[in-house]
Parts: C-alpha cells; sequence; structure tokens
C-alpha cells in the first residue's frame, strides 16, 4: 500500500502525476536516471510530446545478422514496407535469388528497422533494392502472410504504401525486375489477393 507523498526522508512522485510515496514512475526512473529530463516539473519527453513538438529522427540503425534476425523473428511478427509503384506497362515486381522464397515474384519490400519511420524505411528499401529514389505515398493497407508461418518461417506483416518515382519505365530491361498487369507464376499468394482486391493485377493469367 503506498503512503503519502510528504512522508520525511523518503522520496515521492518527482513529477507530481500520483502524488504517492515511493510510486511506480520513481520506481522506473530511478533505475535509468540518464532518461529523463524536466521542465517545469514535467520530463522532457512527455512535454514534447504533449504540446506536439516531439520529432521522429531516423536513426542509423545497422541491419541484424543472420543469427539475430532468425532468433528474434522466430518469436515475434516482423513489420516489412512493401512498395507498390505503378506505371501503364503495370505494377513493379521483382524475383527473389536467395532464400526459402527464392523463385517467387514479389512487391518489392523490406523490414523496418528499430525506431525508423516507416517513410524513411520506404526510401531506404527502394534505394537498396531497386537503386530508385522513391517517395512514400497513401497507405494503401497491410498484408499478412499466414503461408510463411504455416511452412515454418517467420511472420511478416507488410505495410503496403503506393509510392512515386521518377524513373523511366522504358529505359531498359533488368534482370529480376518487370512489369506486370497480371500475376506472373509463381508468386506469394498474400500479395495476388491484396493487389487484385486493389484492382491493381487483372485475374487473368
Amino acid at each position: 500500500m503506498f503512503e503519502p507523498a510528504g512522508r520525511r526522508g523518503g522520496s515521492h512522485c518527482r513529477f507530481g502525476w500520483c502524488g504517492r510515496w515511493r510510486c511506480r514512475c520513481i520506481r522506473s526512473f530511478d533505475r535509468y536516471p540518464g532518461l529523463v529530463r524536466e521542465h517545469d516539473g514535467v520530463p522532457e519527453a512527455a512535454r514534447r510530446v504533449a504540446d506536439g513538438s516531439a520529432t521522429r529522427q531516423p536513426r542509423a540503425v545497422p541491419p541484424l545478422t543472420e543469427q539475430e534476425f532468425h532468433e528474434i523473428f522466430s518469436r515475434v511478427p516482423r513489420l516489412t514496407v512493401e512498395l507498390v509503384i505503378q506505371s501503364p506497362l503495370g505494377v513493379l515486381l521483382t524475383r527473389r535469388s536467395a532464400g526459402p522464397c527464392s523463385g517467387l515474384w514479389h512487391l518489392p519490400g523490406g523490414t523496418v528497422r528499430f525506431a525508423e519511420p516507416l517513410s524513411a524505411a520506404v526510401v531506404r528499401v527502394a534505394a537498396s533494392e531497386l537503386g530508385w529514389d522513391v517517395e512514400a505515398g497513401a497507405l494503401l493497407g497491410v498484408i499478412e502472410y499466414p503461408s510463411h508461418y504455416l511452412n515454418g518461417l517467420d511472420s511478416p506483416v507488410g505495410v503496403a504504401f503506393r509510392c512515386a518515382s521518377d524513373v523511366d519505365v522504358l529505359s531498359g530491361a533488368v534482370p529480376g525486375r518487370g512489369w506486370f498487369a497480371t500475376p506472373p507464376d509463381p508468386m506469394h499468394a498474400e500479395q495476388v489477393e491484396f493487389l487484385m482486391a486493389h484492382g491493381l493485377l487483372d485475374g487473368g493469367q
């Protein structure tokens, strides 16, 4: 049972939120005193969130090692971004050349890194996988991949964005990359269903 904040010789809620003796607030932050900066008695982070002045800056976090990847994503879902880029020729798809999904056509995409804004992940993945500069546009929806975990793989959850690029789509063919108006074979079934539901692929093969 908590005691009043005024008890002599002890600590109380330094934030003025609960006024309790040895409250959970101070027990948590006593362990990590460097994490909190105060302004007029209010933690700096809380003040910035409340007044809307908080900004999200991408952190330079390196990719996971293969061992880290499997250890982490064998236990928790994996957040990814999926890039939906259209042209008069259709939707851009690429073909995997390695891994358990080798040979499958799919939307360009990749894993979101720790503390990375989704829009920044879109730009990074496009540069890494395509060598293109793109801009993240409208959010189209979420793609879940039961085929992965049902086959003993990981459990991705893809956030699909419509993306814009100034690349000349007629500048020349690139191996393992193409524009499609109908689903190629083979392709991730979940992505086929998603793109057809949004009118981005026709059903005919």
